[in-house]
């Protein structure tokens, strides 16, 4: 199952269709709706989009994960 992981959430609006997939408002794409939806490097409303690295945001949430699951590991003995 794809998008009910808990590391593994829809962004920017979008929704989680039967634990399979991201829907994503127009103005985003992607498997997790990270990624602007319009061409060219405009967001919908013809400014600029913003350039966010997904990957790396993905990267320190997962490893932010880990580490409060070990604390609470660690807490716990």
């Amino acid at each position: 199952n794809m998008c009910d992981e808990e590391l593994l959430l829809c962004q920017n609006g979008g929704t989680c269709y039967q634990s399979q997939r991201c829907v994503c408002p127009p103005e985003f794409k992607g498997v997790l709706c990270q990624q602007p939806g319009c061409e060219g490097g405009q967001d919908c409303s013809g400014a600029p989009a913003p350039r966010l690295p997904a990957v790396p945001l993905l990267i320190c949430g997962l490893l932010a994960h880990r580490l409060l699951l070990s604390l609470a590991t660690f807490a716990s003995h």
